[in-house]
This record gives structure tokens, sequence and C-alpha cells, in this order.
């Protein structure tokens, strides 16, 4: 039976170290597809995402074990990547991973779906942070309202209106330049 994050927490800060390797494990991917949305860079998501495990590791203390454990561990990584970003000064080139699954009926699709994807990434990536974080967890990483409010310290209404002018700004680019395959 797999032990929960509650569990993990708890041994951990009895000196069990491997247990905070078990919560690495359990959600590196999610934390590394996190930063890599945000930076666009492979290298420096990982970085980022050896970086937010570190800080978890000596923040775990002052975790309030009321507070989902994730959501806790975005939010560093959230702040990590935003850190990175400033000190780097340079607009980000790829936005979802590449090996994107596909169902193309022909090469033709391929082709039509291939360029959509490179239309919106590059629309995404250009939306300012304030607008593309909000959009890139919810959609991507399918977190509630609730968890994005908590994880980026906004009130839930202001991640609805965040997520409501995101949406308005992509149509607005995207209008026109990408066709449904």
């Amino acid at each position: 039976m797999e032990r929960s994050d509650a569990e993990l927490i708890r041994e951990c800060l009895g000196g069990d170290n491997g247990s905070f390797d078990c919560l690495v494990k359990r959600y590196q991917q999610r934390v590394l597809s996190l930063s890599y949305r945000i930076l666009g860079d492979r290298e420096q998501a990982a970085d980022a995402a050896q970086k937010t495990f570190v800080k978890a590791y000596y923040a775990l203390r002052g975790f309030k074990h009321e507070a989902n454990f994730l959501t806790w561990l975005f939010k560093i990584a959230n702040n990590t990547c935003f850190d990175m970003a400033r000190q780097r000064r340079k607009h980000p080139t790829d936005l979802l991973d590449e090996s994107m699954e596909s169902n193309e009926a022909s090469p033709e699709d391929a082709v039509m779906r291939s360029e959509r994807e490179r239309l919106i990434r590059r629309a995404v990536l250009d939306l300012p942070v304030k607008y593309r974080v909000p959009l890139i967890l919810f959609h991507f990483d399918a977190m509630s309202i609730k968890d994005i409010s908590q994880a980026l310290e906004q009130p839930e209404g202001t991640v609805k209106s965040i997520l409501h002018r995101a949406r308005e700004m992509l149509r607005g680019t995207l209008e026109g330049l990408v066709v449904e395959v």
C-alpha cells in the first residue's frame, strides 16, 4: 500500500530521508513539467525542479499539514521558475513536450496539427507570466481554481479573472491563425 504524503512528511521530519526521496519520485515529473512549461528550456527546467526539491526539503518543517503538499510544492516551483526567468531575461522558445501524442489521419493532418500546436505554444509563451502560469496550471496540469489560488497566493476570484483574461488574449492572438483539424 502506498503511503500518503502526510505519512511521508511525518517520517521525513522524524529523520527518515528516504521518505523525502519517495515524495521526490512521486512528484518529480510533475514539477519538471511545470518548470519546463514556465521556462521553455529543458536544462533550466531540470535545474528549477532540482532547486524546488532542495527548497522544499529545507522548508518542510514550515509545511502546514492541512494544506495540499503538491499545491505547496508547485508554489515553490513557481517562485523558483520566476526567479530563474527574471535572472535569465530572455524569452523561452518552447512550451509543450515535443512528444505530444497525436492521432493524425494523414500527413497533411499531421502538418496542420503540428503548425496549430506551434502557434498555440508561441501564443501561450507570449502571454505575460501573470497570465501564462495560471493558464498552464489550469489547462496543462489540471489544477483546480482553489489549488491555483493557494499556489499563487491569489483569491479564487482573481484567478478566475486572470484565466478569463488569458483566454481572451489567446483568442485575440490566435483568431484567424489557428484552423481546427
